[in-house]
């Protein structure tokens, strides 16, 4: 005799987070039948598993497990840290069909870490059905920290598909640019536990599992779903937003701990960093392709950028019309359209180099889906030698959303996706209308890789 996921289901779950028992209501999933009666003699089936902010190191991953790129990043805390009073957690069954929503018992692994987080949830045995087939087979879904970023088209209904959760049409998105505490005035946002501004994050992974582990589990001795050592078990969680870093290496010699630069009064610098042009909101999930890998859907780095239907395009002017040649004056700039640049510190302080980075939080953005508007782009405000920070007639620069080829910008686009770090290294201002500019992209990591630096 074998169990299998029931397709009507009334789930209960011990919440220790919120102090209380939670029981919702019940959800069938049928041929347009009334859900029959479901007995239930009392027994539980406890199920135990790990949610991860970013992966452990890892040696080798199966090749259903999500793809590492090369090039890795250390995220900070702040960055990592998931609102555990806000996630939700969605059962599907294993064709992708929606059954309930629960509230587990989260714990984080390491406290004043929220790299990885220990989940459990008791379910009644009455949910599982008597099958031959000696495999269960589920997904379960986490969403987290968007709760303040003004969500939209977030519910979640027992009988919903994956098509219609992940389709740019449908698929629940938050509010850009990101929300700030009460009283932060900030020009800025940055992820903050303190100031509880916290980066949207989701995570998908498949489950398969025994007849026999899964109805002697219990409360005490849970069926543990992330047992491989690779981690290819996990909930991966990955960022919702990406990141972009300026820095600044004006006039800088050699490399990482041996380089050496000019003290910011005698040499040229970067003053301030602003993005022209973003969208209005941002899907919380990608789109299902990014997810698919053959016929199993779980989390993955993604590769296309996805762009949910409600978002709209704030347009910037060019360079060329903000700033036009022979003006007596600069015209003004879509202000929905403008992101602000931040000094970051704990960039800076990361980087063995030593050089200034300036940081924003951004969402994704597809330069290809632009209908005909203006790119978004990025001005730079330098500060010469001699000259004094936050002047406003430091020059400013035209730094492009490309890649760059031996300091100049290329005219290829870049997209801007989830989960990654875009980073402009800016080596010397080479004349009074041109940045020589070093470009590369990272994924935010647990495991901490070397940089290429940029001579």
């Amino acid at each position: 005799m074998k169990y299998k996921l029931k397709k009507y289901f009334r789930l209960c779950v011990t919440a220790v987070i919120l102090a209380m028992v939670v029981m919702p209501t019940g959800g069938c999933i049928s041929d347009g039948s009334d859900c029959p009666d479901v007995p239930d003699d009392g027994k539980t089936l406890t199920m135990q598993f790990t949610v991860v902010t970013r992966k452990l190191p890892m040696i080798q991953r199966d090749s259903r497990a999500i793809v590492v790129p090369d090039d890795t990043q250390l995220g900070y805390t702040d960055e990592n840290y998931l609102d555990l009073a806000s996630m939700r957690f969605i059962l599907f069954d294993g064709g992708g069909n929606m059954l309930t929503t629960f509230i587990p018992d989260v714990v984080p692994v390491a406290a004043g870490d929220y790299v990885k987080y220990t989940v459990k949830a008791s379910i009644a045995q009455s949910y599982f059905i008597e099958s031959d087939e000696p495999d269960i087979d589920f997904y379960i879904m986490v969403i987290g920290n968007e709760a303040a970023h003004s969500p939209s088209r977030l519910g979640f209904v027992p009988g919903m598909d994956f098509q219609r959760l992940f389709d740019p049409t449908t698929v629940g998105t938050f509010g850009f640019p990101l929300a700030k505490a009460n009283g932060n005035n900030d020009s800025w946002w940055e992820p903050s536990i303190d100031n509880k501004q916290y980066i949207p994050m989701s995570g998908l992974q498949h489950f398969n599992i025994s007849r026999a582990d899964l109805i002697n589990s219990t409360e005490d001795i849970p069926l543990n779903l992330s047992v491989a050592a690779d981690g290819s078990q996990d909930i991966n969680m990955l960022r919702a937003v990406a990141k972009i870093e300026v820095i600044d290496r004006i006039d800088a010699m050699g490399a990482g701990k041996d380089t050496t630069q000019p003290d910011l009064a005698d040499r040229a610098s970067i003053d301030q960093v602003e993005l022209n042009g973003c969208w209005s909101r941002a899907s919380i999930l990608p789109t299902l392709a990014n997810w698919s890998l053959g016929e199993t859907i779980e989390t993955q780095y993604v590769t296309t950028p996805s762009i949910p239907s409600d978002a709209l395009y704030n347009e910037p002017l060019s360079f060329a019309e903000l700033y036009p040649v022979g003006g007596s004056e600069m015209n003004t700039q879509n202000s929905a359209a403008i992101v602000n640049f931040y000094y970051d510190a704990r960039a800076t302080a990361a980087r063995a180099d030593g050089c200034r980075v300036f940081s924003a939080y951004v969402i994704e953005y597809d330069p290809d889906a632009l209908n005909g508007m203006e790119r978004a782009w990025v001005q730079v405000r330098i500060k010469k030698a001699g000259g004094q920070a936050g002047d406003e007639k430091n020059p400013v620069f035209e730094m492009k959303l490309s890649e760059y080829n031996n300091g100049i910008a290329s005219n290829q686009y870049v997209d801007i996706l989830r989960n990654s770090i875009y980073r402009y290294e800016i080596n010397r201002v080479s004349t009074e209308t041109q940045l020589d500019v070093r470009y590369t992209v990272c994924n935010w990591e647990e495991e901490s890789v070397d940089i290429p630096s940029f001579e």
